[in-house]
């Protein structure tokens, strides 16, 4: 999570775990990991000092259900923790949607 990551907090909580999980899930969906054009684990960290999140992946479809999953991948990365859905959501979303 960039707040973790960028060290504005002294520990991990709940919502740091849900912007991990929103990237984790991007990852299995391209198989690739979030940011593939970074080389380097700087390039990662300036991307996210810059705000930049991941691009939408051509695999998650540009029909309903790919809209929603991706709204739900965007809702976990929010830059703010308290904006970010709970677990518990992002699990009823998921079995919702597969």
């Amino acid at each position: 999570a960039p707040e973790v990551l960028l060290e504005e907090v002294q520990q991990k909580t709940t919502q740091t775990d849900v912007y991990a999980l929103g990237m984790t899930m991007l990852e299995i969906f391209t198989g690739q990991v979030p940011y593939p054009d970074c080389r380097s684990d700087i390039s990662v960290i300036r991307a996210v000092e810059r705000k930049t999140l991941p691009t939408r992946p051509t695999k998650l479809g540009n029909d309903r259900k790919g809209d929603k999953m991706w709204q739900l991948l965007m809702r976990c990365w929010s830059r703010s923790p308290a904006e970010r859905p709970l677990s518990s959501y992002v699990a009823g979303a998921l079995d919702y949607m597969l």
